[in-house]
Formats: C-alpha cells, structure tokens, sequence
C-alpha cells in the first residue's frame, strides 16, 4: 500500500508515541501500527525527520525507564511467596524486595544500554592533547 507523506507521518508519529506512553518497544509498537517492521524501517533509512523523531522517542523512552528504578525503589509491593517443605507449605505475605531488585536491575542494564552516554557505567575521558604538561624538577 502506497501511504502520502501526511499518513506516514501520523503513522510513525503514533509509533513513536505509543512506545514513549506504553513503554513498549519500536517492535511492539510497530506490529501494533498499520504498517511492517520492513516498511517502518524503510522510512526511518530514508528520512532525517523520521531519524530525529526516533532518537528523541528512545532518548524519552531510557529517561521514563530510568524515572520508574526510583518509584520501584521507593513503592513496597505487597505479595505472596509460597514455599513446599517436607512439613507442608509455608505461606508469607510481605515486600516483593526480590522482585523488585529484579526489576530495578532489568531497567538499569536496559537503560545503559540504550543511552549509554547518559546511563552506562563507562566513565570517558576527554583527551587534551593540546595542551602540554611541564614538570619542573626542583
């Protein structure tokens, strides 16, 4: 299907959208569309507003993921673990601490991942070659 420049760009605005609002990624948002994965990324290769579009979608999106490590650090989440042993089940309610850690840890690895300049562990240094050291030798 043939699609004007107006619909390609309600098209690829609401993928970007939709993976911004629903957290999901370009993949999901991308099936969810009118269009192929094939034909999505076709418009992304030939067209710079659509590459501007996309990097600020992803750069928004590690920002949202990364707002979300606080609020699951700071919000308990009340479940149940159940445990069988020889003697029987044993039923605890309580924090979902393990849960919770789990979910942090998936976060922080996929944002240092998708912004690695902004999240990653990797601390760079600037050379400054142009500059030359003396020492003085007392």
């Amino acid at each position: 299907m043939a699609y004007s420049e107006k619909q390609k760009q309600k098209i690829f605005n609401n993928i970007c959208i939709s993976v911004i609002e629903n957290k999901i990624s370009f993949n999901e948002a991308v099936k969810n569309s009118k269009i192929s994965l094939v034909t999505f990324y076709t418009w992304l290769s030939k067209d710079n507003e659509f590459k501007e579009l996309y990097k600020y979608a992803r750069e928004i999106r590690s920002d949202i993921l990364f707002e979300e490590i606080i609020e699951i650090a700071d919000t308990t989440e009340k479940g149940i673990k159940t445990k069988d042993t020889p003697k029987g089940t044993i039923i605890e309610t309580g924090d979902m601490t393990d849960h919770r850690k789990l979910k942090i840890d998936a976060r922080k690895w996929v944002v240092s991942k998708m912004n690695p300049k902004k999240y990653g562990d990797k601390i760079e240094h600037e050379d400054d070659t142009d500059n030359e050291i003396t020492v003085n030798r007392l």
